[in-house]
């Protein structure tokens, strides 16, 4: 470990200040073990004892009861000569983790963006703030700034979470080209505005405190009338005691002059997920989605984005949520549950974009839905009793029954199942009879009574190499959603299924071509909606479009063809890929078609299958449509175009 003699002498000059105004709160230490050019390795929750002059505070975060090191003066500077570079926290009350003192905004830069787009941004938070009646402290480091919002009556973070998150959304609206929530690699040089450290478990850097950048700049408070300047230095562990000489404590000043400030009464209290509200996802910990999540898959399933507001009314027009619902609840539920499933290193099911709609996490799709196409949705003619096999003997003592009971259902998918199990040997390992495109697969299969306790990841990639197999797998009721477990599956590179995971696909009747990528290290369930997806909005209902409208516009034109044939159009590639565009943007569809799927079309038309089309020479370079399309009679020239949306 790293320890740096300014940053510890700079603690224990603030360790009083810190104690002062934020008593007995739990803290989140930050250590870069390679020195502040290497990784960030952050503290979080303890797991072993510290010494007994060291108070701890107890803390319920999404994932549970947790002890954290509790802030003192003795124990920041416990903690400075342990290596801490830099000491944040979600700034609760004392003696209450669940209860808001302070509500933060940070505001950090990104790609180009300057240090003088930080201050403007700092003060458009600030006017929003003071439209509700607040006011906030402003600071700054070299990463950017924050406004820190003094909240006084406790209140709680589901309601501090229902007022923060339209605030930064009417920010984020109203100055498009200054901000983003985007992912860092989508933001170009625009600002971060972020309001999810204010959640227990969640942490942004204290005032006073240093960081991990170079000169360790500490996070210092500003003057409103002052900010511009402050922005054009930065203040590092060694200037710290010119710049307290010349401002003193001005931080606990700005929040004396705020004085008692409340949040708007019309605020309501939201009920933010807690471990088993909106499970993450549902089949990695055993637990169904709650009802906010649940109806927004189901809205969102068509692959188009939508705001909230359109969400919660078509939910609500669907009967999957009460009338009652107000959409910043939804809102909330949403955004916690995208924030929660990457704070734990998950995928999650719905991602927002940048005009902060919401939609699936997979490839757009703004294509009209075919006429007559429908994806192939059926179930194995046998999941029922493989399923309930399954679930009967996963939770069961019989660790044989479960063993064959997979076999069985991986079977029914169309590999090639073989059990072995018994001491020293798999529980068993399944081939896809695919051709050159074969693999196998490693079975290590776990019964439990809800969760896994021990998953011993590493025992199923314990015999992949000495058995030929490319993949390795662990199949479970249910597995820990932690941290750790998902970096065992990343090192052992083995794949975590759950019950639920094997009977959604034998629900789909999915076969092993479909659900390889599924054998990739992590869990499963953060994929498994893909194949359903690729299904329903992939290459077969692009190419299932392109057929309906080269079939309804070619017919239609072949019935004014001139006298003479040699001067008719050909439908060749070029062509086709004009027709669909035209039908595509008169839809108000904005895609366009690709080559490839205007020749998947062709070879579907004019497949002797089909016989929808005939190539019109050898060369196959165009077609003519051979027979009216769908629903229309041959002396018809009126050929119905698929409906838009």
């Amino acid at each position: 470990m790293v320890i740096a003699p300014a940053v510890v002498r700079h603690f224990e000059r603030v360790a009083a200040l810190l104690a002062q105004y934020f008593a007995g709160i739990p803290l989140i230490a930050t250590y870069y073990p390679d020195g502040i050019a290497g990784a960030a390795v952050y503290s979080g929750p303890l797991h072993h004892d510290v010494p007994p002059s060291i108070p701890t505070a107890t803390a319920t975060t999404p994932s549970g009861p947790h002890r954290y090191v509790a802030c003192t003066k003795n124990s920041v500077e416990w903690l400075a000569h342990r290596g801490t570079i830099e000491l944040g926290s979600w700034t609760s009350v004392a003696g209450a983790s669940d209860r808001c003192a302070y509500a933060r905004l940070l505001v950090h830069p990104s790609g180009r963006a300057t240090r003088a787009m930080v201050g403007t941004g700092l003060r458009l938070v600030r006017e929003r703030l003071q439209r509700d009646g607040l006011d906030g402290v402003a600071l700054v480091d070299a990463r950017g700034g924050a406004v820190w919002v003094p909240l006084g009556g406790a209140p709680s973070y589901s309601r501090v979470a229902s007022w923060l998150h339209p605030i930064a959304s009417d920010v984020l609206n109203a100055h498009p080209e200054l901000f983003s929530d985007a992912p860092l690699s989508e933001r170009g040089d625009r600002l971060y505005l972020g309001t999810a450290s204010n959640h227990p478990g969640r942490f942004s850097a204290l005032p006073y405190s240093a960081t991990g950048e170079p000169g360790y700049s500490v996070l210092v408070p500003v003057a409103w009338d002052d900010l511009e300047a402050a922005l054009g230095r930065t203040v590092g562990v060694a200037d710290f005691a010119q710049w307290w000489d010349e401002n003193d404590d001005l931080f606990g000043a700005s929040v004396a002059e705020r004085g008692e400030q409340h949040l708007p009464e019309s605020v309501m209290p939201t009920a933010l997920p807690s471990a088993n509200a909106f499970p993450m996802p549902s089949a990695a910990i055993g637990e169904s989605r709650g009802p906010n999540l649940r109806a927004a898959l189901a809205v969102l399933a068509d692959g188009r984005a939508r705001s909230c507001d359109e969400i919660l009314t078509q939910a609500v027009h669907l009967g999957l949520l009460p009338a009652s619902t107000p959409s910043h609840q939804l809102y909330v539920a949403l955004i916690e549950y995208i924030s929660r499933a990457r704070g734990v290193g998950r995928v999650p099911q719905i991602v927002q974009d940048e005009e902060r709609r919401f939609r699936l996490n997979e490839p757009a799709d703004d294509w009209p839905q075919p006429t007559y196409w429908r994806p192939r949705l059926e179930p194995h003619p046998n999941a029922g009793e493989l399923t309930a096999a399954l679930r009967q003997s996963g939770g069961g003592a019989d660790t044989t029954a479960f063993e064959t009971a997979v076999c069985d259902g991986f079977a029914a998918l169309g590999f090639v199942a073989t059990h072995v199990g018994g001491q020293a040997a798999p529980d068993g390992y399944v081939d896809a009879p695919l051709g050159g495109h074969a693999y196998r697969a490693m079975l290590e299969c776990k019964t439990a009574r809800g969760t896994v306790a021990n998953p011993d990841v590493a025992e199923a990639a314990k015999y992949r190499e000495s058995y030929g197999a490319q993949f390795a797998t662990l199949v479970g009721p249910a597995f820990p959603n932690e941290q750790t477990v998902i970096n065992e599956l990343n090192e052992h590179r083995v794949s975590a299924w759950t019950i639920d995971d094997l009977c959604e696909l034998l629900a789909l009747n999915a076969n092993p071509e479909e659900v390889r990528d599924l054998f990739a290290p992590g869990f499963v369930d953060d994929r498994i909606a893909s194949v359903r997806w690729s299904r329903e909005h992939g290459t077969a209902k692009r190419v299932a479009l392109i057929c309906e409208v080269l079939c309804a516009l070619g017919w239609r034109a072949q019935q004014h063809t001139p006298s003479d044939a040699t001067d008719a159009p050909l439908l060749t590639e070029d062509a086709a890929m004009m027709l669909v565009d035209g039908f595509l943007s008169a839809a108000g569809a904005p895609v366009s078609c690709a080559r490839s799927d205007v020749q998947a079309a062709f070879a579907y038309v004019t497949s002797p299958l089909v016989a929808q089309a005939v190539w019109t020479s050898g060369d196959h370079q165009s077609i003519v449509i051979s027979a009216p399309p769908a629903g229309r009679s041959a002396g018809s020239n009126e050929g119905t175009i698929p409906p838009t949306r």
